[in-house]
């Protein structure tokens, strides 16, 4: 059997080649964890930039709103402490004015109690002032807040003249008042029974909600 003899110069280059193959490995090794360490690194800066940025955003729009407070102050007082109130028929502030045309809470006892003084004053003799009282379920507050409807239902005995004269009182209100269906029923020379089915609003009141918003 024959026998293989490796030279020194063989086991050099053997060796050479083992120490090249090591080196290149470890700088594969060393230049992969760079770039990974250099994308992580990018990542996070990007991500610090768009917080900084954010947080800029928000100061700016605080030390605006901070501005505009005395501003928006000025202007409410003077509207609400006018000489001659938006009605100019009442000595009303304007706020309370606008608190009684569109209330920032549901109240459908209080609305059937102006309801119900509008009759009395009209001297109508009332049969009956419905509706659905919602308030465990209704809107009292929000961060958009919209008029919501009201609907209820009256229904009034008088003569002719003096129910046509009805419609007029209820235009007359502060309130906004929307009839939606009258219907009326009885002799003409009589007392007779008119039914109305109407609507009218409150809007909730504003509920400032701060929050954190995340930054992906």
């Amino acid at each position: 059997m024959a026998r293989r003899t490796i030279s020194v110069k063989q086991l050099h280059i053997d060796k050479a080649n083992a120490t090249m193959v090591g080196l290149t490995a470890l700088a594969a090794a060393i230049v992969s964890f760079t770039i990974v360490g250099a994308q992580a690194f990018i990542s996070q800066a990007i991500y610090q930039n768009k917080v900084i940025s954010s947080r800029k955003d928000a100061v700016a729009q605080l030390e605006a709103n901070l501005e505009s407070v005395e501003s928006l102050e000025t202007a409410y007082n003077g509207f609400d402490s006018a000489q001659e109130s938006v009605l100019k028929t009442t000595n009303e502030k304007n706020s309370e004015i606008i608190l009684s045309a569109l209330p920032s809470q549901y109240d459908f006892p209080a609305l059937a109690a102006s309801i119900e003084k509008i009759l009395v004053n009209g001297n109508y003799k009332i049969n009956n002032i419905s509706g659905t009282d919602n308030v465990v379920s209704a809107t009292q507050s929000s961060t958009n807040p919209q008029p919501i409807e009201i609907p209820f239902q009256v229904s009034v005995t008088g003569n002719y003249e003096s129910l046509k004269s009805l419609v007029a009182d209820f235009e007359r209100t502060i309130r906004p008042i929307y009839i939606l269906n009258m219907s009326l029923s009885g002799e003409i020379d009589k007392d007779l029974t008119l039914n109305i089915d109407a609507k009218t609003f409150y809007q909730p009141s504003k509920n400032l909600e701060i929050r954190s918003e995340p930054i992906k």
